[in-house]
């Protein structure tokens, strides 16, 4: 039995506010921008006046970045999923997009990930509202190398991982940026990235051969890693705990 929870007054309030920051990240000269003019707008539910000063994200100031202050027990994870649908209709514009679901430590990862995945919970239910059934993909970091073209392209794709896994110092996070050949068909899908210097992509640099002496890739050849796979697609970044999670 499908488990469907109609979101409390302070729920609703908090997506609320959250849309109509997104709308005027689309109007105004940049996020903080919009988040510094949101409050002297009428209309605006009072929720929307509990705001701190923004900060915005070191070199990626052009990207929105805000936090859901949530009591505990207020349903964070609940608000997440139903603002996955907020973020990409109103700011996005996309049916499908691919979300990366961020946490604090491996436990939690385990929970969440089984609390997302159950097609019976309330989660599931609020990130099906995007994708159907058929089309939620919903996966753990260890899997990422798994995914298709299909995917990308028809699913609501959701990566759940730590913050931890994340970082190249971290010998899973490592493999993230590795060159991984799984991920050829779905590079394949961006031909014009393959070649263009000015993007932000991570390439080899310099000629590597195999052991048999042949050239196996070539200096500036792009690395097919899910790093740059994220760079490509430009995700919705979910972060648990984010006043705790301040990291380059």
């Amino acid at each position: 039995m499908m488990m469907s929870i109609t979101l409390k007054p302070y729920q609703e309030d908090a997506l609320a506010v959250l849309e109509q920051y997104l709308t005027a990240c689309r109007t105004k000269a940049s996020p903080q921008v919009a988040y510094e003019t949101l409050e002297t707008q009428a209309g605006v539910h009072p929720a929307g006046r509990y705001k701190g000063i923004y900060r915005p994200l070191p070199n990626m100031e052009a990207v929105p970045y805000v936090c859901i202050r949530i009591p505990t027990g207020g349903g964070k994870t609940l608000l997440a999923a139903h603002s996955i649908q907020r973020i990409a209709k109103t700011y996005l514009k996309q049916d499908l997009p691919f979300v990366l679901w961020l946490v604090p430590s491996t436990t939690i990862r385990e929970q969440t990930l089984r609390a997302l995945q159950n097609p019976q919970g309330a989660y599931f239910d609020a990130l099906k509202q995007l994708g159907g059934h058929l089309n939620t993909k919903i996966i753990d970091v260890a899997d990422v190398h798994d995914l298709t073209p299909y995917d990308i392209t028809n699913k609501l794709v959701v990566v759940v991982a730590t913050i931890q896994s994340m970082r190249r110092s971290n010998t899973d996070g490592l493999r993230l940026y590795k060159h991984h050949e799984n991920y050829e068909p779905i590079f394949d899908r961006f031909p014009a990235v393959k070649h263009a210097d000015t993007i932000n992509l991570e390439r080899f640099t310099e000629d590597t051969t195999c052991k048999a002496g042949v050239l196996h890739f070539k200096k500036g050849q792009l690395y097919y890693s899910f790093v740059n796979l994220c760079k490509l697609v430009h995700p919705i970044i979910v972060v648990d705990e984010a006043h705790n999670a301040v990291t380059s």
